[in-house]
């Protein structure tokens, strides 16, 4: 019975994958198990925080099941675990979370202990998956997927409907509890080309210039992507399913690396949440709403690239003609790294060699490169979410060697494993470039 599913799960996405190839926005989730079938007795051959070492879907029979598709590098799987270890606690007996990961246990049991910090989880983890994740097909985590006591999928939602209350309205009901069902749209998109032309709308053989906007697409991924200039398309920005601030970031980012991050952005407006969107909101949504999500494309040719950033304020003044955009200095609250009384300890050994940089949560290695290299991941990805900038203030400019172990997403942490450095970091006032956004007078 289970190898009939399997090879009927099989044969059912390579009909997907043939139909993703068409223009057309299709919806992943909706190609594997559904609402109301009946989940075969997988078997999971790498199961963690269990009484036994490999377990099947049978074995979770007669509790409600929560399956938790999730990964480490995903900040809003993480940011779910507390959650689903209290509901574990409140519903134990009648609800059994188990978290499924396609990772290899070498990267997700050492990222979940450090999580914990020695606590123990009432949560199973399942490591390595590779049946259940093509039972039930999606895109976006994290992916929740609720099976009844009987093995009836009842259920497939995201984390926003993983509460308390609606899970007490499945216990108390063995027939249908209308959840929103989680969809995972996907149309066919080429970033490498531009929107609208060849497959995305014309072949664009003889473009030279184009400003092209739209209002939400659906089945289009949100992204942004400022293509390096090339003979062939000149200047090129592309920005899908964005919302307006976004638009500002990138407009006024000429002369800052890449673009304003989230920490130098001001808002100076009545109505911020027209702007970007509450966290109250469920993102996707918020974006879906007329006049909240976009889609744009601004063309220039390579002639005219010292005009590109020019060019784009001026159609984001006819975009949002309510809102103006501005840098201005302002003194704002910053992380600062400083450079403690002592011996150089930083100066590469390494002249002679090629600069290496390796960085993960877990710390990272320099050799021969410089200061930057360290403070640009530190900002762009292992603080991304930091309210305040963070900044470099050691005024060191020569190549360096570090080898730091530290929790990069922890200040306190980084400041352990940089000591032997004679570095800190420091809460400091600073006045800095802010992008300023405020209402037309």
């Amino acid at each position: 019975m289970q190898k009939t599913i399997l090879t009927i799960a099989m044969a059912t996405l390579c009909l997907f994958f043939k139909a993703l190839s068409q223009d057309k926005a299709v919806d992943i989730t909706a190609k594997g198990i559904q609402i109301g079938q009946y989940i075969p007795n997988v078997k999971f051959e790498e199961i963690h925080n269990y009484k036994t070492k490999t377990a099947s879907i049978a074995d979770f029979q007669g509790k409600l099941l929560i399956l938790d598709f999730w990964a480490t590098w995903c900040g809003s799987c993480v940011n779910a675990i507390p959650e689903m270890e209290k509901l574990q606690k409140q519903f134990d007996g009648k609800v059994q979370f188990l978290s499924v990961s396609y990772e290899p246990k070498e990267t997700v049991i050492p990222f979940l202990k450090r999580l914990h910090k020695g606590k123990p989880s009432m949560i199973p983890q399942v490591t390595g998956d590779k049946s259940l994740s093509k039972f039930f097909p999606h895109i976006y985590l994290p992916h929740f997927v609720w099976i009844g006591k009987d093995g009836k999928v009842r259920a497939v939602t995201d984390m926003i409907d993983v509460t308390a209350a609606n899970i007490e309205k499945m216990l108390s009901s063995e027939g249908e509890v209308l959840l929103r069902e989680k969809k995972d749209m996907r149309m066919k998109y080429d970033k490498n080309k531009p929107l609208l032309v060849n497959g995305n709308g014309g072949d664009g053989s003889q473009l030279i210039y184009h400003s092209t906007l739209s209002g939400y697409i659906e089945g289009m991924k949100s992204s942004r992507n400022l293509a390096p200039p090339d003979s062939a398309f000149g200047n090129r920005l592309t920005l899908s399913n964005c919302p307006a601030i976004w638009f500002f970031k990138l407009a006024f980012s000429d002369g800052y690396p890449t673009f304003f991050p989230d920490n130098r952005v001001l808002l100076e407006v009545k109505e911020p949440e027209k702007i970007y969107p509450s966290e109250e909101i469920r993102y996707s949504d918020w974006l879906k709403t007329p006049g909240n999500g976009y889609c744009y494309q601004l063309q220039v040719p390579k002639s005219l690239k010292d005009n590109f950033y020019p060019i784009l304020q001026e159609d984001l003044r006819r975009i949002f003609p309510q809102y103006r955009g501005s840098v201005e200095k302002r003194k704002v609250k910053c992380m600062v790294l400083v450079l403690l009384p002592g011996a150089d300890l930083l100066k590469t050994k390494h002249r002679t060699e090629q600069p290496e940089e390796r960085f993960s949560s877990k710390g990272f290695h320099i050799k021969n490169s410089f200061m930057g290299a360290f403070i640009d991941r530190i900002q762009i990805e292992y603080q991304r979410f930091s309210k305040i900038p963070f900044l470099d203030h050691t005024g060191y400019l020569d190549r360096l060697d570090m080898d730091v172990e530290a929790d990069l997403r922890n200040v306190e942490s980084m400041n352990q494993g940089l000591k032997k450095y004679n570095l800190q970091w420091v809460e400091k006032e600073v006045e800095l470039p802010m992008l300023v956004i405020r209402d037309k007078q």
